[in-house]
């Protein structure tokens, strides 16, 4: 058996609790408290409730057994973790939107992907969105969208499919990831197109890594030291192709290092994480990082 716990994206919220399962479980045999704090947020339960409840995400896996109080994977130290990167699909994000946080009642205004395998692109999408609401003038100037510009657009809830099987099944990837996961997860919900789950790298948080000798590691600083164009800079399609050029120049400054499989990869970003363990900072400095 061959153990598959896969990074991309997905829409139902069984494989995003047992990919946090796995997640725990790859450093490592873990005892049920651990699991129920890392599977569902719970902290302190009652043994038997914990074990209950690990018991009915994990038991019917074949990816995991358990052994008396502690759970372990099945086939511990193969797998997806030993895919090479360059088989790993990647799906470069950016979303600009009518406010800097969808819980602010902020929508979206445009979106842009560009999917990436061994090195080069496999698929772009790109599209403005009616966001069914204002533009504010501070928005406009930052981005040049305007509202007449998106009076025709198809509203979210009418792309809401082709989105996901745009994202679906690839690792997501977006400059400040927190902001556009978030938006994209507040506009599924709305139009009840469930949850999104998976790995969401950062490339932000990669470039602080890569690159501490930079004073700025925005996406205008890092696409002028790459010497990548960034035309129409603040629009989610040059942004979104900008962020993917950016994205696989690190790949290769990582595999000079000998991060090249999956697993390195995610030992790499678990020592100082840079998607959403540093979620709270990279919200906070959103507009620094894009300005």
């Amino acid at each position: 058996m061959t153990l598959k716990a896969k990074p991309g994206v997905h829409w139902d919220d069984l494989p995003f609790l047992r990919d946090r399962a796995v997640a725990l479980l790859q450093a490592g045999p873990a005892p049920v408290p651990a699991l129920a704090e890392r599977i569902f947020g719970i902290r302190h339960a009652s043994p038997s409730l914990a074990a209950c409840l690990v018991r009915e995400v994990l038991g019917d896996d074949a990816r995991f057994r358990a052994n008396g109080s502690t759970w372990l994977l099945s086939d511990h130290g193969s797998g997806y973790g030993s895919t090479p990167l360059s088989e790993v699909e990647f799906v470069v994000v950016d979303v600009e939107a009518t406010s800097g946080s969808p819980r602010a009642g902020g929508r979206i205004t445009e979106f842009a992907a560009v999917r990436l395998r061994d090195g080069e692109v496999v698929n772009r999408f790109e599209s403005l969105i009616n966001p069914e609401q204002p533009i504010p003038k501070s928005v406009t100037v930052l981005t040049n969208i305007t509202d007449e510009m998106v009076a025709d657009a198809p509203r979210f809830a009418e792309l809401a499919d082709e989105l996901r099987a745009v994202l679906e099944g690839a690792v997501f990837v977006a400059h400040n990831a927190r902001f556009d996961w978030e938006f994209l997860q507040a506009e599924f919900n709305r139009c009840r197109k469930g949850r999104l789950g998976g790995r969401s790298i950062c490339t932000l948080g990669l470039a602080r890594r890569l690159h501490p000798e930079l004073e700025r590691k925005n996406l205008g600083a890092l696409a002028e030291y790459y010497s990548i164009s960034l035309d129409g800079w603040h629009r989610a399609g040059p942004d979104a192709r900008a962020t993917a050029d950016i994205f696989l120049r690190f790949l290769a400054r990582l595999a000079e290092q000998g991060v090249e499989r999956w697993g390195c990869f995610e030992t790499y970003l678990a020592n100082r994480d840079g998607n959403r363990a540093e979620g709270n900072e990279e919200e906070a400095d959103h507009e620094a990082a894009d300005s």
